[in-house]
């Protein structure tokens, strides 16, 4: 499973990169620090896993999320 990694703290974005080398079926694809690297990247490419910092600068993880899904369904509905 495709899977990208957001998240500002280094210590945690170690932590996880070391986590997710132990799981076969998940592929760490990108790492990003911030909720505008991950539009990038979303944009970039498609994943089946996003890790997402709960707090972070300018605009949290859940902030962007939420914005996220929402534009998801609404250019869903466009197609």
């Amino acid at each position: 499973m495709k899977t990208i990694i957001i998240e500002d703290e280094p210590a945690a974005q170690d932590v996880l990169r070391k986590h997710i080398s132990e799981i076969s079926f998940i592929e760490l694809v990108a790492m990003g620090s911030n909720a505008i690297e991950a539009s990038e990247l979303l944009g970039r490419q498609e994943v089946g896993l996003i890790l997402l910092g709960i707090k972070m600068p300018v605009i949290s993880g859940t902030s962007f999320f939420k914005s996220h899904v929402v534009h998801e369904i609404l250019r869903n509905m466009e197609m």
